[in-house]
């Protein structure tokens, strides 16, 4: 949530929302143990930022294209950190 958080107010963009800070609160406090909720209102937050006020604009994502052969195993593509690990790799 470290990008959502970023902009709560006071914040070095001038950005300030009562609505975005109010579910940025929910999310961390009354929502921390119900995760499917506190995602639909991550997701909530997300959409007041990016299409209601349009505080931030999605420039650039990440993207990779990769060749597997069928006969390599053991791969593993993680979702952040390093993009391909190869520790488990075997060939059969």
């Amino acid at each position: 949530m470290t990008y959502l958080a970023s902009l709560r107010s006071p914040n070095n963009t001038n950005y300030d929302s009562k609505e975005y800070n109010d579910l940025l609160d929910k999310i961390e406090n009354d929502y921390a143990n119900d995760l499917n909720v506190r995602w639909d209102t991550m997701i909530e937050a997300e959409k007041i930022l990016v299409e209601k006020d349009s505080a931030i604009v999605p420039l650039y994502q990440q993207s990779r294209a990769l060749l597997i052969n069928e006969h390599l195993t053991g791969i593993y593509y993680p979702s952040f950190g390093a993009s391909t690990i190869f520790k488990y790799a075997e060939y059969k």
